[in-house]
């Protein structure tokens, strides 16, 4: 009987260290997604607003934009394991506090909003952390494969994760449900710990964290290639991500009008869709074209979102989410590898923050539609944001830099 990674599309397995991170990426997806569905269903049930729901999903990244350059930086200083490990306990620790407080029956708006805050700080850390692990883990030829099953893991419990908190929603309320996502993240933390793992040897830091994040900024911006993905990353967080804070009100009455069980599985398209991009580029054997990969998936974005924000149908409803996970798995994937892979090593913590802040204006993208969705109705904001987004991969097209990438 063969091993797993003596399959083609499984070959990262192979690494010991790579498999132990796998499994901590699996539980991180599962609480992850159980939190923020939760969360986002708590403050849709109390509020019935727009921007109030946008917000939690805003807090949820928003340290993204502040604190994504600075995570860079210091990945390029500490132990990632270490740091890693870090993460997951103060994801744990605030899932807690806002699950006492609703068992408790205290949720207050303002409340949940400033645990979502810190529970998004450990968000920034650990979107560069991983797939800077996984770089210091495998050899370079394994890289694009790893970061495919590392998204396929996300996506596959982003499925399972959503689906089974919106049903213990329904069972157990919110405050069971977050308390669950507490006690997941707990198990990534521990299992993150048994890794074998020593990191690249650096040199003594000499130099200020400001002075080595300006370097990184200079290099990014002298680089047309990154600085135009970096870019590119921008718009479809903003317009792209940032629509997802409003999905719940189409799961909610005088919309779909399928409650918390059908949110949960409208959130599970989009990890399957997501899912099935890394399974394809899992198995993605061509080295070149990767640039065309990374516009294909920004293209389809606009697409998937004007439709979701125009559909009365709960099937074609799900069609579109599963295409826009497939879309948005096909852009990440792909900018994670061509970002790591057109950078120096030393460089390679500061590209994942500078990644990390591009990741920072989902938030500010959900806030907008959020704005527009109080002033003009939901399904305007999301027209606006589909037009906004044609018009970015009109000048992502536009650019030469990123389509030679391979």
């Amino acid at each position: 009987m063969k091993k797993l990674h003596e399959y083609a599309a499984l070959r990262s397995l192979k690494y010991p260290a790579f498999r132990y991170l796998w499994l901590s990426v699996f539980l991180w997806a599962a609480a992850n997604w159980m939190q923020r569905l939760a969360v986002s269903w708590l403050v849709l049930k109390e509020t019935e607003s727009p921007i109030a729901v946008s917000m939690v999903y805003a807090f949820n990244f928003m340290p993204n934009l502040f604190l994504g350059p600075f995570a860079g930086v210091i990945l390029d200083r500490v132990n990632r394991k270490h740091m890693l490990v870090v993460i997951q306990l103060a994801a744990g620790l605030s899932c807690l506090a806002i699950a006492v407080a609703a068992l408790m029956g205290s949720a207050h708006t303002w409340f949940i909003l400033t645990m979502s805050g810190v529970f998004g700080v450990s968000v920034a850390f650990n979107i560069p952390t991983v797939p800077s692990m996984v770089f210091d883990i495998v050899e370079p030829q394994d890289a694009l494969n790893a970061n495919a099953l590392r998204t396929i893991a996300f996506r596959i419990m982003g499925i399972i994760g959503s689906a089974v908190g919106g049903v213990l929603v329904a069972v157990i309320g919110v405050g069971g449900t977050v308390l669950t996502s507490s006690v997941i993240f707990g198990l990534a933390a521990f299992n993150t710990a048994l890794i074998r793992y020593q990191g690249p040897k650096r040199e003594v830091a000499r130099k200020s964290v400001m002075r080595e994040m300006w370097e990184g900024f200079r290099y990014f911006s002298r680089n047309g290639a990154v600085g135009s993905m970096i870019v590119a990353a921008m718009f479809a967080e903003a317009f792209g991500f940032g629509m997802l804070a409003l999905v719940p009100f189409f799961a909610n009455e005088g919309f779909l009008d399928v409650g918390s069980e059908g949110l949960g599985v409208m959130q599970g398209m989009v990890g399957l869709g997501g899912g099935i991009a890394g399974v394809f580029l899992a198995t993605y054997g061509k080295q070149g074209r990767r640039g065309w990969l990374l516009v294909i998936g920004f293209v389809f974005y606009s697409v998937f979102v004007g439709i979701f924000g125009a559909s009365n149908i709960f099937a074609l409803s799900m069609a579109m989410l599963l295409g826009f996970g497939l879309a948005a798995g096909l852009f990440d994937m792909t900018i994670v590898v061509l970002l790591q892979a057109n950078v120096p090593q030393e460089m390679r913590g500061r590209v994942m923050g500078a990644w990390t802040l591009a990741l920072g204006f989902g938030p500010v993208g959900a806030l907008l539609l959020g704005l527009w969705g109080e002033l003009w109705g939901v399904r305007v904001a999301l027209y606006i944001g589909s037009a906004i987004l044609a018009a970015a991969a009109v000048a992502l097209i536009a650019t030469p830099w990123v389509r030679r990438l391979a």
